[in-house]
């Protein structure tokens, strides 16, 4: 007739109990033992039950033909769940396999779903994605728990790629989460915006890429060729476009070259090559100058010192970095705008101030301050790439990405 034998087997010659069934098989050595296919019929379910429980793992086929009674979305799906209830019987004589006849563990509905169109579902059946392939995690909670988990061997330290409510003053940003005292190494916006924090930023992807596509600069401020002369002063800093306010002297210390060797270039270059974030480069876009400026208010007063430009605000709301690499020397150490943050003996540091503007015809004098002393103290800095920018830069590494290159 071409049906498959059935030979019961005991274990032992003494034995009456016949634990072993082969299927196609004379002589099976374990419990179930098969030759040839195995077909369950009408979406039944297989099950791996838990020791102690009636907890288990169900593997079961969706019914495309009958979604009401033996399938849950009239699919062809293959899904992988956990029940709590596994010694529920459906089918032969019981009633046929529901979406009720189990209890789906509460976290682990759509564990795993293999769709017949070729998609591979995690915590969901129905996958936003229309493409005719791919994998699709739905998270349960917007949170480092619910996403994408990398571990190392050692099981102690890992690293996660979630969807977050917020983030870093972003929306429904993209994360990517260290363990490591849940540091947050990367930000993705939805906006396009890309966010290290503690390192660089870069807003407004599309100044980015023109910038890196066609080796040519950002307008420094506004949008209009008037403001060209603007991005030109950066070669010589305080040579054009600047007011000079009260500075003295504006002499060349060194330009810092591409195609030096490391080992060759002056401490100086060094320091800002590092802060720029390429330390023992020799090759890069563009030279850049270090010029020694000096400045001296009149004993006893306080106020602007250093030379300014009069920056222009790209649009209400709009963002606007003014930075330098600066270095202090002598004298009263300035603060403010390109000077902000800058210290004495501290060597070289980038030096940022962040403006947000409220109206479109907005504008900022970027003028650093000093208090002098009585009598007058002259005041004396090393100054490389000052600056604006219409973008929150948040790196040395960043601002050099704008400011180096042609003109």
């Amino acid at each position: 007739m071409g049906y498959k034998r059935i030979t019961p087997k005991h274990p032992g010659a003494n034995s009456s109990n016949m634990t072993m069934v082969g299927i196609g098989v004379d002589d099976p050595t374990t419990n179930l033992d098969i030759l040839g296919d195995v077909r369950i019929r009408d979406s039944q379910g297989l099950f791996f039950n838990r020791h102690g429980d009636n907890y288990a793992w169900r593997i079961r086929n969706e019914s495309s033909a009958d979604a009401t009674t033996h399938g849950f979305d009239g699919s062809n799906d293959l899904v992988f769940e956990v029940v709590s209830n596994s010694g529920v019987l459906t089918g032969s004589g019981s009633p046929p396999p529901s979406a009720t006849s189990h209890t789906i563990y509460s976290t682990s509905t759509n564990a795993l779903v293999l769709k017949e169109s070729g998609k591979v579902c995690i915590g969901t059946s129905s996958p936003s994605h229309t493409s005719s392939g791919g994998l699709e995690i739905k998270q349960r909670a917007d949170d480092v728990n619910s996403g994408i988990r990398l571990v190392r061997t050692s099981e102690n330290t890992y690293g996660s790629l979630f969807i977050s409510a917020g983030s870093n003053g972003q929306s429904d940003p993209i994360v990517l989460q260290h363990s490591n005292s849940s540091r947050i190494l990367m930000v993705w916006g939805r906006g396009g915006d890309v966010l290290v924090p503690g390192g660089d930023l870069l807003n407004n992807q599309s100044e980015i890429v023109r910038r890196t596509q066609f080796s040519a600069k950002p307008y420094l401020v506004g949008n209009n060729a008037s403001q060209s002369n603007l991005i030109a002063a950066q070669a010589t800093p305080f040579s054009t476009a600047w007011s000079n306010a009260y500075m003295t002297s504006n002499v060349q210390e060194s330009q810092v070259a591409s195609g030096t060797a490391w080992a060759s270039r002056n401490a100086d270059a060094q320091a800002i090559l590092t802060l720029m974030g390429a330390p023992n480069a020799q090759h890069f876009l563009g030279n850049f100058n270090i010029r020694r400026v000096t400045a001296a208010r009149t004993a006893g007063t306080s106020g602007y010192t250093f030379p300014y430009q009069q920056v222009q605000m790209p649009g209400a709301g709009a963002t606007v970095t003014h930075a330098a690499f600066v270095k202090h020397i002598s004298g009263p150490v300035p603060t403010g705008w390109w000077c902000n943050g800058l210290t004495s003996g501290g060597g070289w540091q980038w030096c940022k101030t962040y403006t947000t503007s409220g109206t479109a015809t907005g504008y900022n004098h970027t003028h650093p301050y000093t208090t002098n002393t009585n009598p007058s103290t002259p005041t004396v800095i090393l100054v490389a790439l000052p600056g604006s920018v219409p973008q929150y830069i948040a790196s040395g590494a960043e601002w050099a990405l704008f400011m180096m290159g042609p003109n």
